[in-house]
Parts: C-alpha cells; structure tokens; sequence
C-alpha cells in the first residue's frame, strides 16, 4: 500500500520523545489545573451508544497508559509531602480554624444543592441528571415529594431515603453499570440521611461517605475515557481547543488519570480544601464550553466540594491518607492502593462494558433507516486508503460531494455534510470527524475494516438500497 502522510482525527500523534517531553507539563497540570475535559461527563453531550466497541483492559494498558500511571503515581507521592508541609503552615491552619467555625453549614448546602437539582431535574423529566429521563409517572411524583421533603430540616433524613429509592429506580430502568456514574447521589442520600440524626459518631460518617462517593464517581469516569475512547474523542472533535494543541487520544488518556487522581485524592482525604477549590474552578471553566448542562449537572459535585473546603478532612476518624504516620509509609500507602485501584477499576469496567456490549446493550444501540439520496448527482461517494503501522493503522476516508461537520453532530440532517461511523468485523468501534483517523493496533488476525458515510442525525448515506461504505480487510 502507498505511504499516507500520518495524520489522524484524534490529532496528530506525538512522537515518543514529543510524549515524555510533555509528562512535566502534565504533573504541572496535575497539580494546578486539570485539563477541561477532565471533568466534563461525555454522556451529556456526546450522542453515545452502547454498542460501541469498548476497549478490553489489554487495549487500554498500552505505553501512554504506563507512563501516565507512573506520573500520576510520583505526583501522589508529592501530594502526601505537600498535604504533610500545608498542613504545618500558619496561614493554613487559620483558614482551616475560620472555615471550620462555619462548618455547620454543610448540611444546609447539600440541602440546598439536592433542592435545586432535583427541582430542575423533575421540570425537564429526568432523574436527578440529564441523561436519566424518567419512564414513569409516579417516579416524577415521588420526586417531587423529596424535593418538598428537603424544604424542611425536620424531613432531611427522609428526604435522604427518598434519593435512596430514585437512584434504585435508576439502577432498574437504565442499569446499575450506567448508575454507577452517579455513586455520588448515594453520598449525597447518605449525607442527608444520618447528618441531622442526634448520633455524633454516625453523623460524623457522613463526610466520609461524601468523600469516598465523589472520588470514586471521579475515578469510574475516568474509567470510561480510557474503555469508550470513541465518545470523548468526538467530543474533542467537535471542541478541538480543549486539546490544549495535543493529540486527542493522547490529551483523552491524561485527562483520564487527572480525573482518576483526583478522585483517589478526595478518597484518601488528602489536600482536601485545596483539591475543592481547584476542581471547583475547572468545573466553572468548563462552563464556558458547555454551558449550564455543565452547571446543574454538577450541581451535586459543586455542594459536596463546599462541603470539603468547610469541614476538611473532619476530626471524629482518621482519614484513609492518614492511615500511617511517618511519611515514607504513607506515601507507599497512597502509591500502592492508586494503582490496586485503577486497574482493579479498570478490569470492572471493560468486563462489564464487554457483557453490556454483547447482550442488553444491542438492544439499547441506536438504530436509524437509511437517508436514500433521490438526485444521482449529490450521491456522496466513499474511497478508504489505510496505511498500517506497528502502533496501529491510519485510515483515510477520501470523499467527494460530502463535508465532515463535526460541529454538527447530533444535530438536523444537512444535505451533503455528516461523519462516518467505524465498524470492525461487523461491531461499531467508534465515529469519525475528519478526512484521517489512527486505528489502534487490533487482536492478531484477519479483520474487516468498514466505514459508512452518515448524516448529522447518523442515519447512513444510501443510493439505490446501497449503503455509501467502503471496506478494507486487515492482516495483523
């Protein structure tokens, strides 16, 4: 096969000294400000399908994967050093005093936040999120009574068990794999639950509850970037700067180990007030790319993280980064557990994925009917050149009387202009955005490489019964 200039729609990838010569920037990244994207939940706002291929935990463990774990795994270990100098600062300890005296507050503010979200979520009719709609009358109802159950603090707790039985209902309507994106809502519930209750020791597992649901939500999305690539790879197609000029699956790989980190470090309850006000301003920022779907989503998030920056890391148990005293051991505590962690994560979550993507979720895949074109001459016409690579395979989708518009995806149907979507041996892998994308390397074998041209709303280009698709078979 000719040579095909390296180019992708991912972004043009980094060579290895371009990737190891960016790790610093990374931990700088890591430490200050985490990439936008990090944060941003792709359900929300990428039209995604269950029966996309997800990557098995053999595929997502690649080169990057190893050099962003080891990072991320030395920047936790300056975090136990950091959180241990903070902590002996002046200034930091009378902002922790002041804070704490306002502590009592927290109750209130998850009462709040609870109040508002779920309000806006029973006015759009869904369930506490926006990609949770709601199939049953008495589900709105019921939710509308923990909304007038949270007007009084008398009523919190019963309020917290009525969140108990809407995330339930989640878990039965849309699946428990899809409402452990949300385990957060159960901390959330748990908090309102046992706060108000004249038991101090239960009420004080409140916070710890709060922290370990946030954090985990935190690292189970990061969990999702790495196993569902191809949904937050359109979504940076579709919003290219969030990129910060990296290649996107490279950038998608790092945000996920930022938003892993992250979400261990509120588990571990290490630098808790700092980690609250950074993650607080990335969530506001992101706002500026995806709006206020951005802003109620989060709305639960947001009230948990005041909550970290009033009472800290609490005082009636020891937290989890705490766990040994001197230093060394508990920074091999932290390292250790990360990694046990992340890849014990990551092994549920493409397990799962994999059954999801093999039984209930083809039933759950969109299907759309073919959009015929009537005129002979606006057929879009679809050649595939492929240039194949250790690492993988660069795919060219060379077009005519088609226009790939990323910008308006999910969007009406627009004569001529769409994406492709990627099929290998016969399962959909992911979609394309632009005239290039990077393949990564595939099992050993034969495999039939297919791509259709689609519309805006995904429905596939056809002409006389045929579909507009081109082939290619692959020998690994």
């Amino acid at each position: 096969m000719s040579h095909v200039p390296l180019h992708s729609s991912a972004g043009v990838r980094l060579s290895r000294r371009g990737r190891l010569a960016t790790l610093p920037v990374l931990v700088l990244t890591l430490v200050l400000v985490a990439p936008r994207d990090a944060m941003a939940h792709v359900k929300w706002f990428s039209d995604y399908d269950w029966s996309t291929l997800p990557r098995t935990l053999e595929e997502v463990t690649t080169r990057t994967f190893w050099e962003l774990l080891v990072l991320s795994v030395v920047t936790l270990i300056a975090f136990v050093l950091i959180d241990a100098w903070v902590e002996r600062l002046p200034p930091a300890r009378r902002a922790s005093a002041w804070l704490e005296q306002r502590a009592h507050a927290g109750l209130l503010v998850i009462r709040v936040a609870a109040f508002a979200t779920l309000i806006v979520a029973w006015q759009q009719g869904t369930l506490m999120t926006p990609d949770l709609p709601i199939t049953s009358a008495w589900v709105s109802w019921g939710q509308l009574c923990v909304i007038l159950l949270l007007l009084f603090p008398a009523s919190t707790t019963l309020a917290g068990l009525g969140i108990f039985v809407l995330w339930g209902y989640g878990a039965k309507v849309h699946g428990l794999f899809h409402m452990l994106d949300y385990v957060n809502v159960l901390g959330v519930a748990y908090f309102l639950a046992v706060r108000p209750l004249r038991r101090p020791l239960l009420a004080a597992t409140a916070l710890r509850a709060l922290h370990a649901t946030v954090g985990f939500s935190l690292v189970w999305l990061g969990c999702e970037k790495l196993v569902y690539p191809a949904w937050g790879l359109a979504l940076l197609e579709q919003h290219p700067a969030l990129a910060l000029g990296l290649g996107n699956e490279y950038f998608l790989t790092a945000a996920a180990f930022v938003e892993m980190t992250l979400g261990y470090l509120l588990i571990i309850c290490l630098l808790s007030r700092t980690l609250s006000v950074t993650i607080t301003i990335v969530f506001f920022l992101t706002t500026c790319v995806f709006g206020k779907v951005e802003v109620i989503g989060h709305t639960l998030i947001h009230a948990s993280l005041i909550v970290f920056l009033l009472e800290g890391k609490g005082h009636a148990f020891r937290p989890p980064g705490l766990f040994h005293r001197q230093l060394p051991l508990r920074a091999a505590f932290a390292a250790v557990n990360f990694v046990v962690l992340v890849l014990g994560l990551l092994w549920v979550y493409s397990a799962a994925s994999l059954r999801i993507q093999a039984g209930a979720g083809e039933a759950k895949a969109h299907v759309h009917a073919p959009l015929e074109v009537a005129d002979p001459t606006a057929v879009p016409t679809l050649s595939l050149e492929i240039s194949e690579e250790a690492a993988g395979s660069t795919l060219h989708l060379v077009t005519a009387r088609f226009r790939f518009a990323p910008e308006h995806a999910d969007g009406a149907h627009v004569e001529g202009e769409g994406h492709a979507h990627l099929y290998v041996d016969g399962r959909k892998v992911g979609r394309i955005y632009a005239p290039w994308h990077f393949l990564p390397a595939l099992p050993p074998g034969q495999h039939v490489v297919r791509v259709t041209l689609n519309t805006n709303d995904h429905r596939e280009y056809a002409a006389m019964g045929q579909v507009v698709a081109a082939e290619v078979v692959l020998k690994q």
